[in-house]
């Protein structure tokens, strides 16, 4: 006689179930004919279906035994989860942003369709603006979810303003100015209309002195103020 073990599929349309032939009340060696064409005793890597094998005793002529078993897949479930990442763009009008597409779940190979044309789980070269990533379980082509993420830029927030002290004499040149900023998003930079590059310029004679401040991560975010000496 002759029966099957079987292990079903894990998961619906996978192919890592397995079946193995038990002989029982022998003589010889066996042999074993699986319906697949297979000559082993225990077949991997299968999906679901009917499985059936013939085990042949060596020392008895015509002594075989015929078993089937059927291994069953797991019915389809769509349990795709997303969550979706942006990453903002570094300059205004730029098109440096990207988003990434982080999934659980699902059946098998999945599939990604972002708005960019990105067929991976990242897009890249985005500018400001809204982009939908779309996840599709390529079993299951009903299942698949869909999220959007916002590309933004940074907002120019710098303003400064300047104090600074008059000259002690007609002629003289020990005026002061000074620059105090708020807000940014990096490093400031200081630009004087006499050169100077530091938030505090001294040795000024009477005039007239305007001050551009920069924020370095933010290309294009400045503000310009002015002092009379």
């Amino acid at each position: 006689t002759a029966s099957i073990t079987g292990n079903n599929p894990t998961l619906y349309g996978a192919s890592d179930g397995s079946v193995t032939a038990i002989p029982n009340g022998n003589q010889g060696n066996i042999t074993y004919n699986w319906s697949s064409g297979s000559l082993a005793q225990a077949l991997t890597g299968l999906a679901g279906g009917v499985f059936s094998v013939t085990i042949t005793d060596d020392i008895t002529s015509g002594c075989s035994a015929t078993a089937s078993v059927t291994l069953t897949e797991p019915a389809p479930t769509c349990n795709l989860f997303l969550t979706a990442v942006g990453y903002d763009v570094s300059t205004n009008g730029g098109s440096d942003g990207s988003a990434q597409a982080f999934v659980s779940g699902g059946q098998s190979i999945l599939s990604y369709i972002w708005t960019s044309g990105s067929t991976t789980d990242i897009s890249t070269g985005l500018s400001v603006g809204i982009e939908f990533v779309t996840i599709v379980d390529n079993i299951i082509p009903t299942c698949s979810v869909t999220d959007a993420i916002t590309i933004t830029q940074l907002v120019c927030t710098v303003s400064a303003s300047v104090v600074g002290n008059d000259a002690t004499t007609n002629g003289g040149s020990d005026g002061d100015a000074m620059a105090t900023v708020t807000g940014g998003q990096g490093n400031i930079t200081y630009m004087w209309s006499n050169g100077g590059s530091t938030s505090m310029i001294s040795g000024l004679s009477a005039g007239t002195y305007s001050v551009t401040v920069m924020d370095d991560i933010l290309v294009g975010c400045e503000v310009v103020d002015t002092l009379i000496i």
